[in-house]
């Protein structure tokens, strides 16, 4: 069986896996049982594909980069480390940025009810109870539906994940 023959059939010598080796084998067992025009035509459509996810190529095939192109592979590994740099980065912006809006959000929100507290307190100095009394609604309607959308948002365990 010639080079060409064995690769259309499946058995490659760059370091295809076995199981494609056996394939080759079964196809061309089947292909000898046909007349031989046909078996040629049928080797020519006969084609091996392969697919791989991410920056990197598998072991096998990257071996091949350098032979194509010098200097391939290195470039490739770079490419790799510069994106995975890269999503590192912007992870820990994310969090930096996450981070202080929350915290942000908690100084906000306790001088908003420091503030309400200081109204209610002015509204009993100047004896307005009702005014007092709204003041302090506020805050505590406030407080309170903060606390229930936090659980609501969070599967009901207050945060704890």
């Amino acid at each position: 069986m010639s080079e060409a023959t064995a690769e259309s059939a499946g058995e490659s010598s760059t370091g295809a896996p076995a199981s494609a080796d056996a394939a080759g084998a079964e196809i061309e067992r089947l292909l000898r049982a046909l007349p031989p025009d046909e078996a040629n035509e049928l080797r020519t459509a006969i084609v091996q594909s392969g697919s791989f996810r991410g920056p990197l190529p598998p072991p096998a095939l990257f071996a091949h980069y350098d032979d194509v192109l010098p200097g391939a592979a290195d470039r490739i590994l770079r490419m790799a480390e510069a994106e995975q740099a890269h999503r590192i980065w912007w992870e820990r912006r994310d969090m930096t940025t996450a981070s202080a809006t929350a915290v942000g959000g908690m100084a906000l929100g306790f001088v908003a009810l420091l503030s309400l507290i200081g109204g209610a307190t002015y509204s009993i100095a100047i004896g307005s109870e009702v005014g007092a009394g709204l003041f302090l609604g506020v805050g505590v309607i406030g407080v309170i539906g903060r606390f229930l959308s936090h659980r609501w948002n969070h599967g009901g365990d207050g945060g704890r994940t």
